[in-house]
């Protein structure tokens, strides 16, 4: 009873094959022009998986429980497609032969250890919580793209070929803490106060090389090639009031926080810095009519940061005719969430009835944007927007 273990082991091997066409038209400012493509993925996956627990009583007031778990595994990958631009009058205006390869290996590791503590005043406890999160990822590949751009009467005016080893790695570690104490201010109320302090450290390397004159994939393509760090201390502080009654329960409160950032690119020997405050209000209402149907309400602000494949400023060429540029002016996005669901369930009956609502609209949401020159190549690069939100009602 004082202690509790657990533990396993898996093997997994995936073998992938994965074929499609897509058929898209893009309607510009003035003119309308098509896309034809198709694409054969071949992958093969192998991972080694370690996962146990352990809980802990210390004393009949407090308790230790920690879980850990990760895996190490390799990865091949191989990819052909094609692809074929066409003018609104059906005219070519570019073709692509494009193959890609790539070989791996990849490992995680996540660990989280809470403490708990009951004091002797009822409902007042205390919560510390330790989290780690590791991943490793790092790939040796190739990229071979032959494309072809036409004039007005049809005819090849350029060729361009792209034949490059790229060479990948990215390793983040997430490691943070969280501290919750409850005070109950009455037999139906209770006061929660937390605090949390999470880091992420995340480098980013790429190389491509081109072939030099023996041969060998040796020539650095400079402006395909970066070794960029990103790191981001997040401290948060928060107050929440909670009432539970038969019939009513509700709660509202929310959560200062402060997130510095420090992009670096190591290169470049340059270093960007800037910090955000946040307010993350949150509030909830439950109203139950009887044990088998109740009313729900919830709201829900919070942030989501960038990832390094959204700063690094870094164009991603895998796809010579759909490249991708970072952003590291990228701002954090701010999500308001709200939803409103009601249930009902009669028992002898069997018979349920569920309806609800959801709505989101965010501030500084990271979408992207693309522009198409006048041979059919797409620039897509990631950016502040506002204005986007979802919503949606559902029954049964």
């Amino acid at each position: 009873d004082k202690y509790k273990l657990g533990g396993n082991y898996l093997f997994n091997q995936l073998n992938l094959h994965s074929a499609g066409n897509t058929y898209t038209q893009n309607i510009l400012a003035d003119s309308v022009y098509y896309n034809r493509s198709a694409q054969d993925n071949h992958s093969h996956r192998i991972r080694h998986s370690l996962a146990g627990t352990a809980e802990i009583q210390l004393d009949s007031s407090s308790s230790v429980k920690i879980t850990a778990n990760g895996y190490a595994g390799t990865d091949q990958n191989s990819n052909s497609s094609t692809s074929e631009a066409l003018s609104e009058e059906n005219n070519p205006v570019n073709n692509s032969v494009n193959n890609t390869s790539s070989k791996g290996d990849n490992s995680a590791f996540n660990a989280n250890a809470i403490w708990r503590k009951k004091f002797k005043k009822k409902g007042r406890t205390l919560s510390v919580n330790f989290e780690d999160r590791y991943n490793f990822t790092n790939s040796n590949g190739y990229l071979h793209n032959l494309s072809d751009f036409y004039d007005i009467s049809g005819a090849i005016f350029r060729t361009d070929s792209t034949d490059q080893n790229k060479i990948n790695s990215t390793t983040s570690n997430v490691a943070g803490i969280r501290a919750t104490y409850t005070e109950p201010l009455s037999k139906k109320t209770y006061l929660e106060l937390n605090y949390s302090f999470y880091n992420n450290n995340t480098t980013q390397k790429r190389a491509s090389y081109n072939k030099d004159l023996t041969g060998k994939y040796s020539d650095l393509v400079d402006t395909l090639s970066n070794d960029y760090r990103y790191i981001y201390n997040t401290n948060s502080a928060g107050i929440n009031y909670r009432f539970n009654d038969k019939k009513i329960t509700f709660s509202f409160g929310g959560n200062v926080a402060n997130t510095a950032f420090q992009q670096s690119d190591l290169v470049k020997d340059t270093t960007r810095k800037y910090d955000y405050y946040n307010l993350a209000p949150r509030a909830n209402f439950t109203y139950k009519f009887n044990p088998y149907s109740g009313l729900r309400f919830n709201y829900n602000g919070s942030t989501q940061q960038p990832t390094i494949d959204q700063l690094q400023p870094l164009t991603n060429n895998e796809d010579p005719l759909n490249v991708v540029i970072g952003n590291p002016a990228l701002k954090q996005e701010f999500r308001n969430s709200l939803s409103l669901n009601f249930n009902n369930y009669k028992v002898l009956k069997e018979r349920s009835i569920y309806i609800g609502t959801y709505f989101t609209f965010t501030n500084n949401d990271i979408s992207s944007t693309y522009t198409i020159d006048s041979v059919g190549k797409r620039t897509t690069e990631y950016i502040n927007v506002n204005g986007n939100y979802a919503g949606s009602l559902y029954g049964g």
